[in-house]
């Protein structure tokens, strides 16, 4: 007898079963907790222990920048597991295997049954960094399956009459839930909101209709948003409806020392844990007053809009580097860098549909595609081009660019099939248009990038081991770096007193003694990572 099994099912067999075998394979190494409190992975591990402890409110003043959501649902695990780790990772790891079934129902909307939708669930399915983030305590798993969510039933209400307001609200709620996870996805919805409005007045032969479509759209999103507004406005007297961090990222990408990626402020503080103050007290102190949190992301937002004002060229330039970074197949580290993960987890090389091969030929599928004029479709292209613009007008780093792998595996999985087809029907290689659009990509995707060495990697790996008492490994991890960068000062105040710690004092005023001199201050905070 043959048993047949369904696309769906398939995929999702190929996606739980990668993410089982990742997370045994990383669970013995150090990158199943969180390295460090003063990374995103550990301040949201730690929000979320003080809410499931009872503050259901979440009074600390970092969650007027911070939006709680991904805490929430962290601590609501916490509640029924305990604070178990283990919990986290495979309840991600459930929840991200349901995004390629998405992405699959998500194309077969757009192209109809076939192998398109297959190829994409597949590729979706088999994406490497989707499975390595959804092993980090960070919301990106969880906000880029709302969206798939999201853009499934929104396609949805666009291409049928029944229950379309139902779908458009619940769709709007979906994605005001994820941009509580990931702020920018507000801006991907205005772009689907405009086309939206055009596609569905045309489609109901009524701009008021159209409207009112689209209406109730946007109403689902505030209905997600309202419940955090709610709660900033009694705790802060503020509103505050998305987190009062848009500023200062916007700042941080738009200042004149600005790289395309992330990098702190000057007068932003010198580390993640008072990024928040720093730069509401630097906020006050230029203002001359007391802010509130929206008014010193205002302060912010007005500075940065400014220096952009002042400097189109240099403002130009500086949008150009970061589409440059964001085609680019270099994965650009903000928590952890995956190819310092790929030395103790040999499955990230081994699997090869990392970014660059997704970027490849998505962006040369997406090429093609625009000369389509399908509702459907262009709903997917809103939805990314919205997500791109949400990038670049902040900065470029590799989890960021999780949001655009939906659309960017759909794209992939019509170009390997026109290709397919082709070679099929032709029996030779591609058109020479397709042919020069290919190369073109490969150019901006493969393109020699600069990349970030491992010091600060290995410096963060050592203070890991010492805070475990394993000094050692600590020592090891803190040579490896120095060997690296000799003058990055950092782990020499990490050996001073990791030396005392280990009743070394003459190892200890060696180390210390290095480090005034590369900084010419005394030591430096013992969390300093």
């Amino acid at each position: 007898m043959k048993i047949r099994i369904s696309q769906p099912l398939l995929i999702w067999l190929a996606a739980i079963g990668l993410r089982f075998v990742y997370f045994f394979l990383l669970k013995p190494t150090p990158f199943f907790e969180p390295l460090s409190q003063t990374l995103d992975d550990g301040a949201f591990w730690k929000i979320a222990q003080t809410i499931a402890a009872g503050d259901w409110l979440c009074r600390i003043p970092e969650a007027a920048y911070r939006a709680p959501v991904y805490s929430y649902f962290v601590a609501v695990i916490i509640r029924l597991f305990g604070p178990s780790l283990t919990a986290v990772h495979l309840t991600q790891a459930l929840i991200g295997s349901l995004t390629p079934v998405l992405v699959f129902l998500i194309a077969r909307q757009i192209f109809g049954p076939g192998r398109i939708p297959l190829l994409a669930g597949i590729l979706t399915a088999l994406y490497m960094p989707f499975v390595i983030y959804e092993n980090f305590l960070l919301g990106e798993s969880l906000s880029v399956c709302l969206n798939a969510a999201g853009l499934w039933l929104l396609i949805g209400g666009l291409r049928t009459s029944k229950h379309r307001e139902a779908r458009l609200l619940a769709s709007g709620v979906l994605f005001g839930i994820s941009a509580l996870i990931r702020p920018n996805v507000i801006l991907a919805c205005a772009f689907m909101g405009a086309g939206l409005l055009r596609m569905l007045s045309r489609q109901l032969h009524s701009w008021k209709r159209g409207l009112l479509a689209v209406t109730v759209f946007g109403a689902g999103i505030l209905l997600a948003l309202a419940p955090y507004t709610a709660r900033n406005y009694v705790i802060h007297k503020d509103f505050i409806p998305l987190g009062a961090m848009g500023g200062v990222n916007l700042m941080i990408g738009n200042n004149t020392g600005s790289t395309g990626t992330f990098r702190l402020l000057p007068g932003g503080g010198t580390r993640f844990t008072n990024l928040f103050e720093k730069s509401h007290a630097t906020a006050e102190r230029f203002s001359g007053k007391t802010l509130k949190p929206s008014e010193a992301s205002a302060f912010w937002t007005r500075a940065a809009l400014r220096m952009m004002a002042e400097q189109p060229w240099q403002e130009t330039q500086l949008v150009f580097r970061k589409a440059l970074l964001l085609f680019n197949a270099y994965e650009i580290p903000n928590i952890v860098d995956i190819r310092l993960m790929a030395e103790f987890l040999p499955i990230i090389r081994a699997n090869p549909i990392h970014y660059g091969l997704v970027a490849l030929l998505g962006f040369t599928g997406w090429g093609l595609l625009l000369r389509r004029r399908e509702a459907a479709l262009w709903v997917l292209h809103l939805f990314f081009l919205g997500s791109v613009f949400s990038i670049l007008i902040f900065f470029v780093i590799a989890r960021y660019r999780l949001a655009i792998i939906m659309p960017l595996a759909i794209y992939a999985a019509w170009f390997l099939d026109a290709a397919i087809v082709f070679f099929g029907q032709h029996r030779r290689p591609l058109p020479p248009g397709v042919i020069i659009l290919l190369l073109c990509t490969g150019f901006l995707v493969y393109r020699p990038a600069k990349v970030i060495d491992f010091s600060s990697g290995y410096n963060t790996l050592g203070a890991y081991y010492a805070q475990r008492k394993e000094f050692d490994k600590a020592e090891e991890f803190f040579n490896k770096s120095i060997q690296i960068r000799p003058n990055y000062p950092t782990p020499y105040n990490n050996l001073a007193h990791l030396m005392l710690e280990t009743e070394q004092p003459s190892e200890a005023a060696r180390y210390r003694k290095k480090f005034e001199s590369l900084t010419g201050f005394r030591h430096m905070p013992k969390d300093n990572q």
